[in-house]
């Protein structure tokens, strides 16, 4: 039985990890490109839904019924159940919905976007 040692060029194992850190470096890139790109979306979505929250704060009273906490808590007291009720159904939810949404998307994307900068640039390093 004849042993046979095949040995790798020099430099292969160089040339591997090179290869390895060109891939690493490009799925990095595509994620900074889709997460920068969900964060300007975000961002430009941002003003328009806080303006609709306040909008529909404003025209369905839910701010009175919780400056009513405020000014008269011994009716919120006596009442509870029902005030908690009323401040359900006006509770503005579709729009309270969209701009949570739009802020939950700011702050994962700048969360990835600020990870996956850093590994580019301590990659480069």
């Amino acid at each position: 039985m004849t042993k046979f040692s095949i040995e790798p060029k020099s430099g292969f194992l160089d040339e591997v990890c090179s290869q390895i850190h060109k891939k690493e470096r490009s799925f990095y890139i595509k994620r900074i490109v889709i997460f920068s790109s969900i964060l300007s979306i975000c961002a430009l979505v941002f003003v328009p839904t806080l303006k609709m929250l306040i909008s529909d704060i404003n025209s369905s009273g839910f701010l009175q019924f919780i400056l009513l906490i405020f000014y008269d808590t011994t009716i919120i007291a006596k009442f509870w159940k029902n005030f908690i009720l009323v401040l359900a159904g006006s509770l503005p939810a579709i729009s309270l919905a969209m701009f949570l949404a739009v802020v939950l998307g700011i702050m994962q994307s700048a969360k990835y976007l600020s990870r996956d900068i850093q590994f580019i640039t301590k990659a480069k390093t």
